[in-house]
């Protein structure tokens, strides 16, 4: 069940858009004044207290994105959709991609159960299946079931995630672009990716282009594998929740993150992932994240030395690493 954009956290996305939903002219006028109006990602916020010792005392990025806050904290993503729909179609960036995520979240309920006589026969249905899961992934699952209940309800009223997503990216959302070069998604008019473009676009400090950082950049250590790339999702999953993103027990991306892990009651993101690594990788991510912190918040993350583009050189140009 895909729901977030996150790397580390969420499950796969689909692959293919789906071609029968149509986008409407009112939308695509919105998006061609957004792409006529494209402007730079916000820059990171003015630094507080001495970030480069105290990073949780810093100013938190994730509370400049208040789209983010209201999709994270919602228990109606239907009535949230509805509420943001004539904005995304007038050509708000924020708006497309907060409909994008909520679609792309609720798709497969719709789906799956969206056939039911009702909703309480639907509900009986995801009862049985979360029966014979995990506790933390069942509970997970019922949550996700109850936020998108208006989908199974209204399952005509699910559009095309991938649609929205492109059109944020078009529109100048940060983790739009950074999911369209991921995605190697072509109907995205972005250019190739450079260190400079996606540095700016992860030091905007929107969660999700938080989160997904780490699939186009890799941090620049002298270790071997597979200790590097242990360091490197680690240092920046930390980095993550030092800026603001939600890694408490009761955060999005610890419950979906334990319906795979072993998590004990009240286990945060840290804990988690001080249980999955060796000491010695996890004290060097957490080094690496306190300076990936700091060099989002200066806005220097591409001239810090931290840090490089991952791509393969190929006969067709520069493809993102998987």
């Amino acid at each position: 069940m895909a729901i977030t954009a996150a790397m580390l956290w969420t499950l796969p996305e689909r692959d293919e858009p789906d071609s029968a939903v149509a986008v409407s002219p009112a939308l695509r006028a919105g998006s061609d004044q957004a792409r006529s109006q494209q402007a730079a990602p916000p820059g990171p916020e003015p630094d507080g207290a001495d970030v480069a010792t105290e990073p949780d005392r810093a100013p938190s990025h994730a509370q400049a994105w208040p789209l983010y806050q209201r999709r994270q904290a919602s228990e109606d993503l239907f009535a949230l959709a509805q509420s943001i729909h004539e904005n995304a179609a007038a050509g708000d960036a924020a708006s497309m991609w907060t409909l994008g995520q909520i679609y792309d979240a609720c798709e497969l309920l719709a789906v799956k159960y969206g056939t039911a006589a009702t909703l309480d026969s639907a509900r009986q249905s995801i009862d049985v299946v979360t029966a014979a899961m995990p506790p933390q992934a069942a509970r997970y699952h019922r949550r996700q079931f109850d936020r998108c209940r208006g989908f199974v309800e209204h399952p005509d009223q699910l559009e095309n995630a991938e649609i929205w997503q492109t059109l944020a990216a078009e529109a100048g959302h940060p983790a739009a672009q950074l999911r369209a070069w991921v995605d190697r998604r072509l109907d995205a008019d972005l250019g190739p990716p450079s260190l400079p473009r996606v540095a700016s676009l992860v030091e905007s400090g929107q969660p999700d282009a938080l989160l997904l950082a780490p699939r186009l950049l890799r941090l620049d250590t002298q270790e071997a594998e597979p200790t590097a790339s242990a360091i490197n999702e680690t240092a920046w999953a930390l980095a993550a929740c030092q800026l603001g993103v939600d890694c408490s027990d009761q955060g999005e991306i610890t419950q979906i993150r334990c319906i795979w892990d072993a998590c004990a009651p009240g286990d945060d993101v840290v804990t988690v992932l001080q249980g999955q690594v060796s000491p010695y990788v996890f004290q060097q991510a957490r080094d690496q994240a306190t300076r990936l912190a700091v060099a989002i918040r200066q806005g220097r993350l591409d001239d810090a030395g931290l840090v490089h583009l991952r791509v393969n050189s190929s006969a067709s140009g520069d493809a993102i690493t998987q």
